[in-house]
């Protein structure tokens, strides 16, 4: 996540950001896929999971449930941090999927490509962009922050080591 945001930075001041023909490699293998019997189809559902993928992330940025999974002596701002982060992928996976299901439904999979792109469209908005940029750059800051504080239970050995010192 913060080499995604490195990447929507770098496009924010005007450098592409990725390796040269990367979104041309996608839409190469979009095609390909495509091509193959039954790839329609499979496409459709790739760009499908994605919106559902981002509904998923947008759902954890509004309950912040992320919480539960973590230690209650987790520093307050964890919180907020957690809900931009989660916001920010939600934006990024609703323009992938979007971009996968219009190019496909304008028989175009060749046209099909992956996060650069998405980022290179989000560009444009100026606004959104930053603000994508910097909620990937504190999605990259709370993954970090639970992979201090996660909470890791297992119901089976908790009542095994209680029943150990019986």
């Amino acid at each position: 996540h913060l080499f995604l945001a490195y990447v929507a930075l770098k496009g924010a001041f005007g450098d592409s950001g990725g390796p040269a023909g990367g979104g041309q490699q996608t839409g190469e293998a979009a095609g390909t896929v495509a091509a193959m019997p039954g790839g329609d189809i499979l496409l459709y559902l790739v760009g499908l999971g994605f919106l559902l993928a981002a509904l998923s992330q947008a759902k954890k940025a509004y309950t912040a449930h992320f919480m539960a999974e973590l230690d209650p002596d987790v520093p307050r701002l964890a919180e907020p941090i957690g809900r931009v982060g989660f916001g920010a992928r939600a934006i990024v996976f609703l323009v992938i999927g979007w971009q996968i299901l219009s190019h496909m439904l304008a028989g175009r999979p060749e046209a099909v490509g992956g996060i650069e792109q998405a980022l290179t469209s989000l560009r444009d908005t100026g606004w959104l962009f930053t603000l994508v940029a910097i909620g990937l750059l504190l999605f990259g800051v709370y993954s970090l922050v639970m992979a201090r504080y996660r909470t890791i239970r297992d119901d089976d050995i908790i009542a095994r080591l209680k029943a150990q010192v019986r």
